[in-house]
């Protein structure tokens, strides 16, 4: 659907009507969509289902934007239902996008406690400058589970959004 130069918008719509066709009911697909275009500074998000996305400030050690979830997951409405709006926020070189399933924040240590958003943005604003984002959230993440079982798989991505300024890189 990119190749085909679809919006983001049209994409989150078409994939919400293939899995609403799809899928069985009560089946449904949490999901972001993001688009960053590293020419306009421009990053685009559509977030049905997971927790927040973190738009972090690296030279700032701060979350400055949070993309929150506003919207069901792909696959449980409708077609005429279905809203596809974006949010959109100005970025700049040293701004990472910070995605993670539920599985970050819901991960449990020896004594039963969550880990939380707030210990993760506190992961984040006491970063090492030697760690990237991703990596100082990972080791955080493995001191506080210390020896529990991990008992939900989970994905984090650290999305950098000054690509365009690697060129020739």
């Amino acid at each position: 659907m990119t190749v085909k130069g679809l919006q983001l918008s049209d994409v989150a719509k078409e994939i919400n009507t293939k899995l609403h066709r799809m899928l069985p009911s009560g089946f449904f697909c949490a999901a972001a969509l993001i688009e960053l275009d590293s020419e306009s500074r421009k990053l685009s998000v559509w977030n049905g289902g997971l927790p927040h996305l973190l738009l972090y400030q690296a030279d700032e050690n701060k979350v400055r934007h949070k993309f929150d979830s506003i919207h069901l997951s792909l696959g449980i409405l409708p077609t005429g239902s279905f809203d596809a709006s974006l949010e959109h926020v100005a970025v700049s070189s040293l701004d990472s996008l910070i995605a993670y399933s539920d599985g970050v924040v819901e991960c449990e240590n020896p004594a039963g406690e969550l880990y939380g958003d707030h210990r993760l943005i506190e992961s984040l604003r006491t970063r090492p400058t030697d760690l990237s984002p991703f990596h100082a959230i990972t080791r955080d993440l493995k001191i506080f589970r210390g020896q529990a079982a991990q008992l939900d798989d989970y994905t984090l991505i650290d999305l950098p959004c000054g690509l365009g300024d690697q060129k020739g890189q």
